[in-house]
């Protein structure tokens, strides 16, 4: 199908251009207040490569890999607000985090997550990390990271999925999609 002018300058096109570009401009802010490190410029490329992926869904012509996914949501998408789509971007941000998988479980390597955890807060939000994350921090499961993420995501779009797994499959479904885009930004950073 062809490009929809009137699907991109409609109220679709409109209200996720409007949030995407606000958000956009709240995390670069954020950044520019952090101190220089390699972490801050990971974060920073991480966040560019979950926005984009999510801007996939909440803004979707047919050939996205997020169209289906936009067709099912899209009135909730029409919901979110620009702190919205920080949430979201946050949780799949916090969810990385918190999935990896710990080489020593050490005090410094713990308190190195912790201190991530808030790094990412700070960016998405300018606040403190949710307490679950940090109670994840120390020894989660990819059950329980999945969980906390769907849920953020759920309390966003205002839905209460009848269908947890197809709901589940849908936003993680976007986990490769974000990986594949974090190892293009990190490289142009």
């Amino acid at each position: 199908m062809a490009f929809s002018l009137t699907y991109a300058f409609g109220r679709t096109g409109r209200h996720a251009r409007a949030i995407a570009v606000k958000a956009r401009e709240f995390i670069s802010a954020q950044r520019r207040t952090l101190p220089a490190s390699a972490a801050a410029d990971f974060l920073f490329a991480q966040s560019k490569a979950i926005d984009s992926t999510l801007f996939r869904v909440f803004y979707s012509e047919p050939a996205d890999c997020g169209y289906g996914m936009h067709r099912k949501y899209r009135p909730h998408l029409l919901t979110v607000t620009e702190s919205g789509f920080r949430r979201i971007s946050q949780a799949y941000a916090s969810a990385f985090l918190v999935g990896c998988a710990l080489q020593s479980r050490s005090e410094k390597e713990l308190a190195s997550r912790v201190a991530r955890l808030h790094m990412v807060a700070y960016l998405y939000d300018g606040s403190e990390p949710a307490r679950v994350w940090v109670e994840m921090a120390y020894s989660p499961t990819e059950v329980q990271v999945a969980d906390a993420l769907l849920s953020e995501i759920a309390k966003v779009l205002r839905v209460n999925p009848p269908n947890r797994h197809e709901f589940a499959s849908d936003w993680l479904s976007l986990v490769p999609h974000i990986e594949s885009a974090m190892a293009i930004f990190h490289r142009s950073t």
